[in-house]
């Protein structure tokens, strides 16, 4: 979640998904917009305790690239991944060094800035941010 965005507002993010993820990867952009490091970081963090997350399924990885290796290491057959970016190329990069080289075709493909209207049953296991 970007800095520059009102206390408040980072708080609710990170509240909202303590009560939909069992598993929660806190990240900050390298562009901390006026923050300190780490400031976004606890407000995220503060919240999904508030939202109900344990504090032994919290991480906090500051660096986007090691965030999200730590998500698909941890992740499990059936577990989902979201992830917010800063950085969609480095992210992209990442996820494509996990898919076999020997595979004709991707696993799977995603475009940036691509916005779905669909709503996931499942409660995911993975969250990073």
């Amino acid at each position: 979640m970007p800095g520059d965005r009102s206390d408040e507002a980072i708080y609710e993010v990170g509240r909202l998904c303590g009560q939909v993820f069992s598993k929660i990867f806190i990240k900050e952009d390298r562009d901390l917009r006026k923050r300190n490091q780490g400031e976004t970081a606890h407000l995220l963090y503060q919240g999904a305790i508030s939202g109900g997350a344990v504090k032994d399924d919290i991480e906090i990885i500051y660096s986007e690239i090691e965030a999200l290796d730590q998500a698909i290491c941890h992740a499990q057959s059936g577990d989902l991944i979201v992830a917010f970016y800063e950085n969609f190329e480095e992210i992209f990069a990442t996820v494509q060094n996990y898919i076999s080289p020997k595979d004709n075709e991707p696993v799977f493909t995603f475009a940036e800035n691509q916005v779905t209207n669909r709503l996931i049953s499942n409660t995911p296991t993975q969250f990073m941010h």
